[in-house]
């Protein structure tokens, strides 16, 4: 397995745009770990849902637990369950264009490892769907300019 992709999720839906981000990578080699503070009252319903993923996957509650909504403990349960050489993380409210695994890879292997990648390097585009509402219509991450590095 060369990459995990680690999410964490706390909303009651919106699995559409990781899935359909996930299907379309040019970059197989791949795994899902996907780190759910609903776990028990849906996993047999995800379990449905991506049943027919390009990749393997795995859906695991958070580690630990806060009365408050604590990403970090869920990435943190995601990085201790991770296979791939390269890690990365992956919003679950947004859509990734298909290079967007392999564009990693490439710079990873690139620096022989040693690269760190925050943000993404490209703009992002809407989905290829139809958005029905308008608190999906917001919650896609879309940069009106592409951010670089600066030298």
């Amino acid at each position: 397995m060369k990459v995990s992709v680690v999410s964490a999720t706390c909303r009651p839906g919106g699995m559409e745009l990781l899935k359909m981000s996930l299907q379309g990578q040019t970059f197989r080699d791949f795994e899902l770990i996907l780190v759910d503070r609903h776990f028990e009252s849906r996993a047999s319903v995800l379990k449905e849902y991506f049943a027919d993923l390009v990749c393997p996957w795995t859906h695991v509650p958070p580690k630990i637990r806060t009365e408050y909504i604590d990403s970090a403990h869920a990435f943190n349960t995601g990085l201790a369950l991770a296979k791939g050489e390269l890690i990365c993380f992956a919003g679950d409210y947004t859509y990734y264009l298909p290079t967007w695994i392999e564009e990693h890879w490439q710079v990873y292997e690139e620096f022989q490892g040693k690269a760190s990648l925050v943000g993404i390097r490209h703009r992002v585009k809407p989905p290829p769907i139809r958005l029905w509402d308008e608190v999906m219509r917001a919650s896609i991450s879309i940069y009106a300019e592409e951010l670089t590095p600066e030298k």
